[in-house]
């Protein structure tokens, strides 16, 4: 008899009991019935987490019988769960969930239920795009969302926008946007944004944690940050397809509480103020004109009239490129590609690495460079001894400093100078060097209690 039978099947209940697990694997059987049985034996429960390995039809009955023999929850996880009726439709106490968290579940329509909830997670819902959304809009009390949507039709974004457009959030302090087929459109991201903090179409300030992971944010996306610039703390921009290297510098001139920000990319000659690096970024610029001018003209293209006049307004009423310094200075966490021309930056290298050494506070450096990237007139900078690593030495609680996709080669004086300045540090990439013997041989050298890692790929 399996611990679950037992459990079931004893006479009284378990009222000190109130968070609950249940995974099952592998073929139907009678566990879910037990299941349901333990359920109703747990007056006092208050977290619930079904999980299911292998998502099948024939269980879909029985999910519901679980979650209809549960008391009023704070909490809900469904992790791969096929329910077969909407669970807006068998939960008896939806609207007293504090957290829901679906995981690629099927959980049918939210039937408008406005409810109370403070916390909301949508990972890879098998539901279209516009009932995803519902589900968010009908919970207007949300403290935190975490959305990773699927892919979406341009007739369900028309509908989209329009729901967007009269809805708020007014106490999200928390919204983390990822999409998982498509690029998530720039206006979409801006209007959740806009949403978010806001009352009845006036601008609140109340983010302080924003993820846009694999979106297409641009100048809307931009817009919408901007409304949060004095509050945000955390921002994430891994894998935006259409991200300026002048975007990261406006965003850290502009957010003085910022604590971390991943994902930025900062083109060096928006550091320093020489004639061949105005010249570099006079070519940039006209690089990203011609980029954005032609996203411009695919908007109008679809009749997008109106939004492509009100992205040409940002874009040229925007005062861009000002080098100005850096407001972030309590920043702790930066992950950021730092842009230098491949042709020639020589000179460039201590100016621009100085910018980042004002950065006292930091405790995590990484460095990388976006794939995105790879056939652009732009190359991540080597951090080298000879090539203005000294400038990074007021960087003395610096703990973690890594770099992937840049082409780093350490060297022994490099090695030195970190165990002489960084004393705090305790990660480093184990990729020191192509040769593995060098690499090991550097490895080595290391005085610090240092741990190396393998550094993954965002």
């Amino acid at each position: 008899m399996d611990i679950m039978t037992l459990y079931s099947l004893q006479p009284n209940p378990y009222p000190n009991v109130s968070e609950l697990k249940l995974q099952f694997i592998g073929a139907p059987d009678n566990s879910l019935v037990n299941a349901t049985e333990l359920v109703r034996k747990l007056p006092g429960l208050k977290n619930l987490h079904l999980e299911d390995t292998l998502p099948l039809v024939i269980r879909g009955l029985l999910w519901n019988d679980i979650l209809l023999a549960c008391p009023p929850l704070d909490s809900l996880t469904l992790n791969m769960i096929l329910l077969r009726e909407p669970v807006a439709a068998i939960l008896p106490h939806l609207q007293s969930l504090v957290t829901f968290k679906v995981y690629e579940s099927q959980i049918g329509r939210s039937g408008n239920i406005k409810s109370r909830m403070l916390n909301l997670t949508l990972h890879r819902s098998s539901l279209p795009f516009s009932q995803q959304l519902e589900w968010a809009t009908s919970c207007p009390n949300l403290r935190s969302l975490y959305w990773d949507s699927t892919g979406t039709s341009d007739t369900e974004m028309d509908i989209c926008r329009e729901d967007l457009l009269n809805q708020d959030w007014p106490g999200l302090n928390s919204i983390s946007l990822h999409n998982s087929t498509t690029s998530l459109h720039d206006l979409i991201v801006a209007l959740m944004l806009k949403a978010s903090g806001s009352r009845l179409g006036t601008p609140g300030a109340q983010l302080e944690n924003v993820t846009v992971y694999g979106t297409s944010f641009w100048f809307r996306s931009l817009a919408g940050l901007e409304l949060h610039f004095s509050t945000l703390a955390e921002l994430n921009l891994y894998k935006c397809e259409n991200l300026r290297g002048w975007m990261g510098q406006y965003i850290m001139e502009n957010c003085p509480c910022l604590v971390s920000f991943r994902g930025a990319i900062i083109d060096a000659h928006d550091l320093i103020d020489y004639r061949w690096s105005n010249l570099k970024r006079d070519e940039q610029e006209a690089a990203d004109t011609k980029a954005d001018d032609a996203l411009i003209m695919a908007e109008e293209a679809q009749g997008e009239i109106a939004q492509a006049k009100a992205i040409r307004h940002l874009y040229e009423a925007r005062g861009l490129h000002n080098r100005g310094k850096w407001m972030c200075k309590d920043l702790q966490h930066l992950s950021f590609a730092l842009l230098f021309p491949k042709d020639d930056s020589i000179g460039w290298d201590k100016p621009a690495l100085r910018r980042v050494g004002e950065l006292v506070n930091l405790r995590y450096l990484e460095f990388w460079m976006p794939d995105n990237r790879r056939e652009d007139s732009r190359a991540p900078h080597l951090i080298l001894a000879s090539r203005g690593l000294q400038e990074l030495a007021p960087l003395v609680q610096l703990g973690t400093f890594l770099f992937h996709g840049t082409d780093q080669i350490l060297h022994e004086e490099d090695i030195r100078w970190m165990c002489t300045n960084w004393t705090h540090l305790r990660k480093i990439t184990a990729d020191l060097h192509p040769d593995p013997v060098q690499c090991d041989k550097l490895q080595k050298l290391f005085k610090l209690p240092v741990t190396f890692v393998d550094v993954e790929v965002q």
